[in-house]
């Protein structure tokens, strides 16, 4: 059986891993905070809002969408 994470999971563990917020993350996609924190509870974000979330981060898109690639 394999793990599955949600995408607001996988986000809320990449801040932490990076040492960022909700706040910052808003700030770096040009949202507010009450936009991120609706997008940390979704499960099945759109293609384009995955694009935003993965620039905002400098991250590539694997990195959002494979939890494994977090790990430590």
């Amino acid at each position: 059986m394999t793990e599955r994470s949600n995408f607001g999971e996988i986000i809320k563990k990449t801040l932490d891993d990076m040492s960022l917020q909700q706040n910052d993350l808003a700030e770096r996609m040009g949202k507010r905070k009450n936009y991120v924190s609706a997008l940390l509870r979704t499960d099945n974000p759109s293609t384009s809002t995955l694009i935003s979330v993965a620039d905002a981060l400098d991250l590539s898109l694997i990195h959002i969408s494979e939890p494994t690639r977090l790990r430590r």
